[in-house]
């Protein structure tokens, strides 16, 4: 993945008004990203996770911002704004663990259970610790065994409520640490519903393929759509199916996750005992701190990606006058994979332009040019429908949000912002289309 990196504008553009460059190697604090312009204000109720430029997953303190990395090459992804969410996964911190075989001495994580499924397999904790910053516990699974699948769960079977057609998504990192998969048929990371007292009624899973490979890179996930009329709760689990013989595995499993959205969320580290909850964080720049913005001719630049795609709309930026009714903005379309520059004045759409496709965990760049009567859009070296010649514009504009519309609603679902740039003036097509190539 190519990742953007700060750069000269070409010569003859105007100097801008405002410019962040998020994504630059050494960046972590919003002081650092601001090239011009007041530093941002940020407010997010609880902690969150980044992988640092060592790739070390970090836990960030309320009102931090997320200034992340790629975990294995150490790149820069710029500012990550994750929707809000809740890990109901207990105890991914793998604490309270006694090393040994279970039966004998051995005691799980709190809060971890497991369902032998099959006989003749012993089930041993070897440790816990801390890779790269990911709290694990190390399981072996050996013995002859008969045909059958075992599964280790970080949820009771009564302990989250659910219903029929929401939307659910698991996700766990399961790394290879011994032995091997002979005699492994498959190996799932699970989303099970459960009837009021929390029998199975029905599942479904995401194959996943462990190896010795850093445990960082190696996060399955899986979403499903709640399908049973009875359901009342649900469950996760990481299964392993086994065929009749000799089984002797070692995983290293951490970061367990189970969350009511449609893709897996930056990780959210859990306490035994119950779930956690990531706010929706806000960045925001107040307009009274930027002498000189011009509300009549503007405009503004926005590079980064998203991970996923047709997910609800997911604002990018908005320029607004405190509330949604009177905005710029340019998001993502909750229908369809591609960007929209939408401006409305009391509420009333008087620019709506789509853009080109979009391709989830692909970096993109768009430039939204605004003034009255003269309103365009850009996507990656190239103008997306025609120029909007007949919009009004809104007034009286205060704030500048990234990745969240006022209210925090329709957020960035999972993706970074690497650069945002503001161009007092309306500038030409021909700009809008070199600066964005």
């Amino acid at each position: 993945m190519s990742i953007m990196r700060r750069r000269r504008m070409h010569a003859g553009s105007a100097d801008p008004l405002l410019n962040y460059v998020f994504a630059v190697q050494g960046h972590s604090t919003f002081e650092q990203a601001r090239a011009k312009g007041p530093i941002p204000t940020f407010v997010r109720t609880s902690a969150d996770t980044r992988f640092s430029e060592a790739g070390v997953l970090e836990e960030l303190a309320n009102n931090i911002p997320s200034l992340t990395h790629d975990p294995v090459t150490g790149v820069s992804y710029g500012l990550q704004v994750p929707r809000s969410t809740v890990n109901e996964a207990r105890n991914n911190r793998a604490a309270g663990a006694t090393n040994g075989v279970i039966g004998s001495g051995g005691v799980l994580p709190t809060d971890w259970t497991m369902f032998a499924g099959t006989t003749g397999l012993s089930r041993e904790v070897v440790g816990t610790g801390t890779e790269d910053g990911l709290p694990y516990c190390d399981l072996r699974f050996f013995g002859t065994a008969t045909a059958g699948q075992t599964e280790t769960r970080q949820t009771s079977t009564t302990a989250v409520a659910a219903l029929q057609n929401e939307v659910w998504t698991t996700s766990r990192y399961v790394r290879l640490v011994g032995g091997d998969f002979t005699n492994v048929t498959s190996k799932k990371v699970e989303i099970q519903e459960r009837d009021s007292g929390g029998a199975w009624l029905g599942s479904s899973g995401g194959s996943i393929a462990p190896t010795v490979a850093a445990l960082k890179t190696q996060r399955g996930s899986h979403t499903r759509t709640l399908a049973e009329a009875t359901t009342a709760f649900i469950t996760e689990a990481l299964t392993f199916a086994v065929d009749a013989g000799a089984v002797d595995f070692t995983v290293r499993v951490a970061g367990a996750q189970l969350e009511e959205v449609p893709l897996a969320t930056p990780l959210v580290l859990t306490d035994a005992g119950g779930s956690s909850t990531r706010a929706q964080g806000s960045p925001t720049i107040a307009l009274s701190s930027v002498p000189g913005f011009d509300e009549t001719a503007f405009t503004m630049y926005f590079e980064g990606m998203t991970d996923s795609i047709n997910n609800g709309s997911q604002t990018l930026v908005q320029i607004d006058a405190g509330s949604n009714a009177n905005r710029h903005r340019i998001y993502v379309r909750a229908s369809a994979d591609d960007i929209v520059g939408h401006t409305t004045v009391s509420s009333s759409e008087t620019a709506l332009i789509f853009a080109g496709t979009l391709a989830a965990g692909t970096p993109f760049k768009a430039l939204y040019a605004v003034e009255a009567n003269n309103i365009a859009l850009f996507l990656d070296g190239a103008q997306i429908g025609a120029t909007d010649t007949s919009a009004a514009l809104p007034t009286a504009l205060t704030t500048v949000r990234f990745g969240v519309n006022q209210g925090a609603d329709q957020p960035l679902a999972s993706g970074y912002c690497s650069r945002f740039v503001i161009w007092n003036g309306r500038q030409p097509d021909v700009f809008g289309q070199r600066i964005t190539a």
